[in-house]
């Protein structure tokens, strides 16, 4: 991981982290631990402006039932152009 990468959100314990060491730890954690999808949008959904997914529409269509914002499911490269003209 460089130093500077940007905050993540942890599915095993839905906080926000930023460093390189939390990141490698919470990486251990997450292994064994439950996923707080739930959680983790509902953490960070006032820090975004949208959600992106990258596959098929399954945690799209999760999103829809836990916030308003908008999640966009991106499924190959010509998806990902299209996506990146709009925002």
């Amino acid at each position: 991981l460089k130093p500077n990468f940007k905050a993540v959100i942890s599915n095993a314990n839905a906080k926000i982290y930023t460093s390189k060491e939390e990141a490698l730890e919470l990486l251990k954690v997450q292994l064994i631990s439950p996923v707080l999808y739930k959680q983790s949008i509902k953490a960070c959904e006032n820090e975004v402006d949208y959600f992106i997914e990258f596959g098929a529409s399954v945690l799209k269509g999760l999103n829809k039932k836990i916030t308003s914002k908008e999640t966009y499911a991106l499924t190959n490269m010509n998806d990902i152009d299209e996506f990146l003209k709009v925002v």
